[in-house]
């Protein structure tokens, strides 16, 4: 997922946009905006610190590439995985419940 040398931390192009995606969903889950035009993501920008946080997710990079991320949010998680399991349809942007 990650190459890392002494001088720079790279995330492979294909993980960085499935990161962005996650951390766009969990925002909209969450009912917050988010930059749809944006190149990155505050998942994606934190990346570059060895251990961090952001609202909703934990992470923790390893030197030979892993990422280990925690989600923060149980509720948010169980909203995901009902409307990725197809047992609830998705309602964003009209201030319902999901």
């Amino acid at each position: 997922m990650i190459h890392e040398t002494p001088y720079y931390v790279n995330i492979y192009t294909r993980t960085r946009r499935h990161l962005i995606q996650v951390d766009k969903i969990f925002h909209l889950l969450d009912g917050k905006s988010f930059p749809f035009d944006s190149y990155s993501s505050p998942l994606v920008d934190g990346l570059n610190d060895r251990k961090g946080q952001t609202d909703y997710f934990k992470w923790e990079r390893y030197a030979n590439g892993n990422l280990h991320l925690t989600f923060l949010r149980d509720d948010l998680l169980k909203k995901f995985n009902e409307i990725a399991g197809g047992l609830i349809e998705p309602s964003f942007g009209d201030g319902g419940a999901v």
